[in-house]
């Protein structure tokens, strides 16, 4: 009697995802202890207004870099050799942001010792994050607040009702100003020189262009960037090229299956059919099309 292995799904690529998982949690912690530390003077987090408006930058691509590098560790572990390139760039970009939060910490604070430097980094990348997170959720938040669903609620809870639900919308609004307010205000009072209290709302208006703006470009790029159709991933399919199926399937999370599912099937290529299966639907779909062509080799791989 012949015995088949059972087919098992690709697995995420657990240490990279956890690396960045730590890393990230490393980041919060040692962030937070900066923080603190730069509000009791032991150092300065920035030097003046315009070290803080040129941080930005630096701080949108620290971490922007650390949840891509996330992504890719999230992604299936035989999918890495795909995206070696990607997560080298990524970690470059975040160590090399890094580096630049210490060198700028290290040179307005003269005499500080090692373990400072890095905390007040970690503290002034942390500060940028949050002030770019809450000036866009205040964004966000007022948006929502303001229209959304303000004409639903007003036909069928009467006017009572808006009025009552107007007062908790300004009350998120006013909350979110607030905790932005309060970001500025750590900002402002972990400087080395002078930091003009007056530029907060300029500091957060600039953090929402900036995060817009990265958005819309990181759209295109992704848009772009080494995009497929499922013809392409077919073609790959009938040429038993399971290299390059992991490539497409890569940069092309959602591209559909089903089409390449049956052509591998029909070609009863196992080394395709294993680039191609992430998860059950597809398992489930290999099977369903295999039982209906009668292919019994290939059912008892799958199966």
């Amino acid at each position: 009697m012949n015995a088949t292995l059972a087919y098992t799904l690709p697995e995420p690529n657990v240490w990279l995802f956890r690396l960045s998982f730590w890393c990230m949690a490393a980041l919060l912690a040692a962030g937070g202890t900066g923080i603190y530390r730069a509000s009791q003077a032991k150092y300065a987090l920035h030097r003046n207004t315009a070290d803080v408006f040129l941080s930005m930058p630096v701080t949108l691509l620290n971490w922007a870099s650390l949840l891509l590098l996330l992504w890719i560790g999230n992604q299936d572990k035989d999918l890495l050799n795909s995206m070696k390139s990607e997560a080298a760039q990524a970690a470059v970009i975040w160590l090399g942001t890094f580096a630049i939060a210490l060198v700028q910490v290290k040179k307005f604070n003269p005499g500080i010792s090692s373990g400072n430097v890095i905390l007040a980094a970690c503290g002034r990348l942390l500060l940028g994050t949050l002030a770019q997170l809450g000036a866009v959720l205040v964004l966000a938040g007022s948006f929502f607040a303001l229209f959304g669903n303000i004409n639903g609620r007003r036909s069928h809870g009467g006017w009572g009702t808006y009025v009552s639900d107007l007062s908790a919308r300004f009350f998120i609004i006013s909350l979110m100003i607030s905790l932005f307010q309060f970001i500025w205000s750590i900002v402002f009072e972990t400087d080395k020189e002078e930091v003009n209290e007056n530029m907060g709302w300029v500091y957060g208006v600039s953090n929402v262009l900036l995060f817009g703006l990265a958005c819309w470009g990181g759209s295109i790029l992704c848009e772009h960037y080494e995009s497929a159709s499922p013809a392409d991933l077919r073609q790959a399919v009938t040429q038993k090229n399971p290299a390059a199926v992991r490539h497409i399937i890569a940069f092309n999370p959602k591209l559909t299956r089903d089409d390449a599912l049956r052509a591998a099937v029909d070609s009863e290529n196992r080394k395709t059919l294993r680039a191609l299966i992430r998860n059950r639907h597809d398992l489930t779909e290999a099977l369903d099309y295999a039982q209906q062509s009668g292919k019994r080799k290939l059912l008892n791989f799958l199966q």
